[in-house]
């Protein structure tokens, strides 16, 4: 994924990268059969949790060169993006 995205250009609609980026996770971590209800909720919060990630790597290296760690201890998907953004844990 972090190969893909780091051949999209800084002019790319964020939107753009997103559904790149969504495109390249449904090759790598294929769905399964059934689309039960509690399997649709675990792809939604997957999506949730990944579309921060996308975006954020995205922006640092093709506005910065620079490759960042996606990984956190963030409580919150809002608290992972803030941590992504800035480089640093938010504050409360």
């Amino acid at each position: 994924l972090k190969t893909a995205l780091e051949q999209l250009p800084p002019s790319a609609h964020p939107m753009d990268v997103m559904r790149t980026g969504v495109s390249v996770l449904g090759c790598l971590t294929p769905e399964h059969e059934d689309h039960n209800k509690a399997g649709a909720k675990d792809i939604a919060d997957k999506l949730m949790a990944s579309l921060g990630s996308i975006l954020l790597y995205w922006y640092h290296f093709s506005n910065n060169g620079r490759r960042i760690e996606v990984e956190t201890d963030d409580e919150s998907i809002a608290a992972h993006f803030l941590h992504l953004l800035h480089g640093e844990k938010p504050s409360e």
